[in-house]
Parts: C-alpha cells; sequence; structure tokens
C-alpha cells in the first residue's frame, strides 16, 4: 500500500470513529457514499462497504446490510466481514446459512460470545439440541469462560430446559441473573420451570416479579391466574384472570 493510501485511510478513520461515537450515523453514510469507489483501492472500498452494511444492520435493513457485506468481501475477503455477514443473516431469519458461516467462524478459531449465543439459538430453534451440545464439547477451552456472560448462560440455561434437565437449567437462568442480566423474561424461564417441576409456590415468586416489571403485558395476568389456581388461592386467581379478560377487550377495543 503507498503513502498517500495510508493518509487516506487515517483520514477516513478518524472521521469514522468521530462520528460513529456520536452516533451520528446519516452523517456516516454521506460520508462514505462520497467516498465509496471514488479510489482504486479494493482494501479502502471493501473497508467503506463493510461500514456502510454495519451502519445499516443498526437500521436494521438486513437485506441491504447483506448486500453490502458481500460486495465488501468480494473486493477485500477481509474476514471480520464474515461475522458482520453472518449476524446479518441470523437477524433477518436467514438461519441456515448463517448457521453455516457461524459454524465455519468456530472452526477457524473467529468466533466471539455472540457467535455462539446466536449458533445456540438457532440449534434450539431447530430442535437439534445434540448439535448444540457438541459444538460446545467440542470448544469447551474456549466456551469456559463464556460462562461468565450473562446472556451465554441464559442460552445455555434455556438450551437445558429444552431437554428437560430443569433443576440445572434453574441454577443457570439464576447464575444469568447474579451476572447482570436484565433481561425480565428470564423471570418467566425461571418461573416455567418451576412449574414444570410443579414447586409453584417457588414459581410463584418469579412471576410476580415478571408482573412487577412489565405490569402492561396481558399475559403476566393470565400465568399468576392460572398459578394461583394450582395453588388453591381462588379469589387471587379470579382477580387476575379477571385483570386478563379486562386487558384484552381494552386491546380489542383498541383495534
Amino acid at each position: 500500500m503507498i503513502n498517500k493510501d495510508i493518509i487516506l485511510i487515517d483520514k477516513y478513520l478518524k472521521n469514522y470513529k468521530k462520528l460513529y461515537n456520536k452516533k451520528k450515523y446519516d452523517e456516516l453514510l454521506y460520508m462514505i457514499n462520497g467516498l465509496i469507489y471514488k479510489y482504486d483501492n479494493d482494501e479502502f472500498n471493501g473497508m467503506l462497504l463493510k461500514h456502510k452494511g454495519y451502519i445499516y444492520s443498526i437500521f436494521k435493513d438486513y437485506e441491504n446490510a447483506i448486500n453490502l457485506f458481500l460486495e465488501s468481501l468480494h473486493l477485500s475477503n477481509n474476514i471480520d466481514v464474515k461475522d458482520y455477514l453472518a449476524s446479518a443473516y441470523y437477524f433477518n431469519k436467514n438461519y441456515d446459512i448463517a448457521k453455516k458461516i457461524f459454524i465455519e467462524l468456530i472452526e477457524i478459531g473467529r468466533a466471539d460470545v455472540l457467535i455462539f449465543i446466536y449458533l445456540l439459538d438457532i440449534l434450539i430453534k431447530e430442535n437439534n439440541f445434540k448439535k448444540a451440545f457438541e459444538i460446545i464439547k467440542h470448544n469447551k477451552q474456549r466456551v469456559r469462560k463464556y460462562f461468565n456472560d450473562p446472556d451465554f448462560l441464559m442460552q445455555y440455561a434455556i438450551l437445558l430446559k429444552k431437554i428437560n434437565r430443569l433443576t440445572k437449567s434453574i441454577i443457570y437462568f439464576k447464575k444469568s441473573l447474579n451476572k447482570g442480566n436484565n433481561n425480565i423474561y428470564i423471570n418467566y424461564e425461571i418461573g416455567e420451570c418451576y412449574c414444570i417441576k410443579k414447586d409453584y409456590k417457588k414459581a410463584l415468586k418469579y412471576f410476580k416479579l415478571l408482573l412487577k416489571k412489565d405490569p402492561l403485558e396481558k399475559k403476566n395476568y393470565y400465568n399468576l391466574g392460572e398459578l394461583y389456581k394450582e395453588l388453591g388461592y381462588l379469589k387471587k386467581s379470579k382477580y387476575y384472570l379477571e385483570k386478563y379478560d379486562i386487558l384484552c377487550k381494552n386491546e380489542l377495543n383498541m383495534t
């Protein structure tokens, strides 16, 4: 790479980081569009296309993001682009293609924790639990450090729940909470595990927490109503089920 190209890329990256950190994505796109293919430099144009694709991913325009990442790969064959491409396919629900790329990245040692999380999610959606555990086992050295990540812990807990290893699943859901997972529906997952185990009193705690955190979700009232019915608290059950019916009627009236 000649010196003027280095200067050009360095200047661009400084401006890119400045605008990106300020979340001025429209200005970023304007700058990138003015530079793409202006210079005869495949590496630079590949970088521009990668950054443009990433911004489209932020806007959740995954179709355009995928096309930009593919074009970027054609120019520069930058392995980092495959991470973005696979994630874009995943969020666009092109699960078969995403899965193939995720597995390729894992095999060459390029995958970070998010790639494992997304791949496990796809395999769980496919009910391919055996493959999910095989991937964890074959990459145990790398995966071991991910058991400090709250999102990975939650995904692993969901996997355990799917194969009915409920006690262990609850342990990992709680570990995820303790590591700072702020996904409120982790309370539903724990509560449902306890319900399957018919430990309704423990389930009650988590369904009540869920209602407290999301009082506008009508299903939370229904779940509590049914749970109180199982516990024999019929008045409380009636209260929550009536509340559920009211929210359903209100929703219908708004449509």
